[in-house]
C-alpha cells in the first residue's frame, strides 16, 4: 500500500475511525499512536479529537522512510 494510494487530503481532518479505516487497522492502534504521539491530533472537544490529513501523510512517509532504511 502507497501514500498515493490512500487519497489523503492533507488539509482534511480525519477521525481515529477514519483512519483505521484507511490503515486496515483497530481503532485502538489509532489511539495508541495518539497517546505515543507520533500522530497528530486536533481536539474539537474535551472528547473529541481529529487527525489532520498532513500529519497522517507525514507519520506515513516516516514510517516508510523507516522501513526502507532496514
Amino acid at each position: 500500500m502507497t501514500i498515493d494510494h490512500l487519497r489523503i487530503k492533507r488539509s482534511h481532518l480525519y477521525t481515529p475511525d477514519e483512519v483505521a479505516e484507511m490503515l486496515a487497522v483497530d481503532v485502538q492502534t489509532v489511539y495508541r499512536l495518539i497517546k505515543a504521539k507520533k500522530l497528530k491530533v486536533l481536539r474539537v472537544s474535551e472528547r473529541s479529537q481529529r487527525i489532520i490529513g498532513r500529519a497522517l501523510v507525514n507519520y506515513l512517509e516516516a514510517q516508510q522512510e523507516d522501513n526502507d532504511g532496514h
